[in-house]
């Protein structure tokens, strides 16, 4: 039975779906559902954006539920639920009090319940998340309960697609969840014990293991992996649960020892995740140290710990020498420093003579050793206990392997030659990492072709602003002077966005818009023309499809009409969309130029700024819209500038066995606007206009 609560310390809220009378005994019994944001509380095939579809999916099946003896509680943990690229410190630290009172609240109750002799069976949490940092707020939180005795399981779930997807887990995930959350007194080993885990499709996960491999599922429906193996699946109808309790026993933190003496570190550390390779040049080191000198003097910062991840066997690098003894330089200055390759360790070693690199744990990829890093650092572990507790297993994270997941082996970076540069993404990354990265690369004048590839969440994401891309144009061209005006309406989508901007700039008073782009762009009239191309190019294509569409229509008409078949308009409309779905278009680039060359040639600036308004103001629109994305973050500011000055940005993901995709999101459309590549498709290409700088 679907159940609400007002208890004013957990902040939950009345559901609409069903009231039962307020008890604890009812909350005790309760499977709490946290809902945490990601694509299992999103709507759309594409495009996707939070709308609520948790809460959808409860009320669909808590009769069965009901069936069950399960009865639920929800909750949002964030105002608007983010997608997942955007969770980071600040969200797990909600999380972690959110399920710190719940864990409280039960133990109280339970206290009560046995003084009155009473025995109730107990609702454990479930959390719904994205799966782009699921594998690092599941860990994170692993680690931050460890010490606060919890009674219930806490499981994390989430999907791949949204629920208007046919092939969507969301719905089934949600339910094996709620099933596997709750205690069973009769049938005690159908019941999940205490602790942290991970359950997507028929695979139980302990939660510090998780690992992300494909962001759509393999031809064995799996996209999430846990090393060396899950602990338990969960299947049938009537949910079956089998653990392999000799592996979870073995995997668990045994001892009561534990990092911190009292109360647990809720406060992180700045660890940043480092690639270092043969061709690393020592510029690189140079920018590392400059920025762990600007963490330790901002104040904003807090006098936070700072430690470095380092991926990669640079120990052939020509430069070996000389990294080895800046990166001592900043171990001398309280700077914890862990690598992955014993070759570097070792070499380091009898560089300096001394041990100040520190090796990670065979069991630990450099994404988890970096998490454990920030996490441990946040409570002030230093020194030797730092030393010992990165090895010491607190939350399944750490045990004793000779082997390595398969997938490593699909976990490589391009080198990095004059000319590329690569940023690996972490979850509360500092935007000098990227300007460094970009700045390099400027600096790289005997390259003609630069690229940044960047490491990302999932599809390709970045922590990004957890904001409508429509509110953001919308603020922003409030702000815009003679050309502002607030969208009557925020569109549901990038194309009608589109739209809807062009739409404003095509009513804007032809003079104004003039002035407006004299005084604040530059015109680039080789990409303009590229550009102009391709919108002719479309506009042919369009033109073309839309009466083959109707010829079309009018042959399957007029054979239905032969036959003596009734004319079902739907049906026809159909029948001609497959028709057309394989055909494919082609213009002839050299008739387009041939038409525009001269005019392009013999254009002076103005003249070309007045043609842009008066024929292609949806250029003028996607350059906006640019501006406003990039006015949003200090980190997509960045990369807007990157592709302004011809840098090749191109979007990678840190699912070791996936291609990147930046048309399903709002932060994959943002990278888009701003022109980063992914494996699918090229971004945006608005460098026809390029803003004047400012004194």
């Amino acid at each position: 039975m679907i159940m609400s609560d007002k208890h004013d310390s957990l902040g939950i809220n009345e559901c609409s779906i069903h009231v039962m009378e307020n008890t604890d005994a009812a909350y005790y019994k309760s499977v709490i559902v946290l809902g945490a944001g990601g694509t299992i509380n999103m709507s759309g095939k594409k495009e996707r954006k939070p709308s609520k579809k948790v809460e959808q999916i409860i009320q669909e099946i808590k009769k069965e539920m009901e069936k069950l003896n399960i009865d639920i509680l929800y909750e949002d943990v964030f105002e608007r639920p983010p997608d997942s690229s955007n969770v980071g410190e600040e969200e797990w630290s909600t999380l972690f009090q959110k399920v710190s009172r719940i864990i409280e609240r039960k133990r109280k109750i339970e206290s009560s319940l046995m003084r009155k002799g009473i025995k109730l069976e107990r609702g454990g949490i479930v959390i719904t998340h994205g799966t782009d940092t699921l594998q690092t707020s599941s860990m994170m939180l692993s680690l931050l309960v460890s010490n606060a005795g919890i009674n219930v399981p806490i499981i994390f779930t989430a999907s791949f697609d949204t629920l208007d997807c046919d092939k969507s887990d969301a719905r089934s995930n949600l339910k094996k969840s709620l099933y596997a959350a709750k205690e069973r007194f009769i049938d005690t080993d159908n019941m999940l014990p205490t602790g942290v885990y991970v359950l997507i499709g028929q695979d139980i996960h302990i939660a510090s293991r998780l690992t992300k491999v494909y962001t759509i599922p393999n031809s064995e429906g799996y996209y999430f992996f846990s090393f060396p193996a899950p602990v338990g699946q969960i299947t049938g109808k009537d949910y079956h649960i089998r653990l392999d309790k000799e592996y979870l026993i073995k995997i668990k933190k045994t001892g009561k020892e534990h990092p911190f003496d009292a109360s647990i570190s809720n406060e992180y550390g700045i660890v940043e995740h480092e690639v270092i390779d043969i061709f690393t040049s020592i510029t690189i080191i140079d920018d590392l140290k400059r920025r762990v000198n600007y963490y330790r003097s901002d104040p904003s910062l807090d006098n936070k710990n700072i430690g470095v991840v380092i991926q990669g066997n640079f120990s052939r690098n020509v430069n070996f020498k000389k990294i080895v003894m800046e990166l001592f330089s900043l171990h001398k200055q309280g700077c914890s420093l862990w690598v992955g390759s014993l070759e570097v360790y070792r070499g380091a070693q009898r560089e300096v003579g001394e041990k100040f690199l520190n090796l990670i744990h065979r069991s630990l990829s450099h994404s988890k050793a970096r998490e454990k890093l920030s996490w441990l650092l946040g409570g002030n572990v230093t020194g030797n206990n730092l030393i010992k507790w990165m090895s010491t297993n607190v939350a399944g994270e750490i045990f004793e392997t000779s082997e390595l997941p398969e997938w490593i082996n699909y976990e490589t970076f391009p080198e990095r030659v004059d000319g590329k540069e690569l940023v690996v993404v972490y979850p509360n990354i500092q935007s000098r990492v990227y300007e460094d990265a970009i700045n390099r690369l400027n600096q790289s004048e005997r390259m003609r072709k630069k690229t940044l590839s960047i490491y990302g969440f999932g599809d390709g994401h970045i922590p990004a602003p957890n904001t409508l891309i429509s509110e953001i144009v919308s603020d922003y061209l409030q702000k815009e002077g003679d050309i502002g005006v607030s969208l009557n309406h925020l569109p549901d989508s990038l194309e009608n966005l589109v739209e809807a901007v062009t739409e404003h700039v095509k009513k804007i008073d032809s003079e104004i818009i003039l002035g407006y782009l004299c005084v604040n762009y530059q015109m680039q009239m080789s990409v303009l023309k590229s550009a102009v191309y391709s919108e002719l190019s479309s506009e042919i294509k369009s033109a073309a499809l839309l009466r083959l569409r109707n010829q079309i229509t009018d042959i399957f008409q007029k054979v239905h009409l032969d036959d003596g078949l009734p004319c079902d308009v739907q049906r026809l409309d159909v029948a001609a969309e497959t028709a057309m779905a394989g055909i494919k278009l082609l213009v002839d680039q050299k008739v387009l130029s041939g038409t525009w060359r001269e005019m392009f040639d013999s254009i002076d600036n103005r003249s070309a700024f007045r043609f842009l308004a008066d024929r292609f103001p949806g250029l003028i629109a996607k350059r906006l819209i640019h501006e406003a994305v990039a006015f949003s973050h200090p980190s997509l500011k960045l990369i807007g500038k990157a592709t302004d000055q011809g840098i090749h940005v191109e979007m990678k993901t840190l699912a070791t066995k996936s291609r990147t995709n930046l048309e399903l999101y709002e932060i994959g459309n943002m990278l888009q606007i701003l022109g980063a590549d992914s494996d699918i498709r090229r971004g945006w290409n608005t460098r026809y206009l390029l803003k004047k700088c400012r004194a």
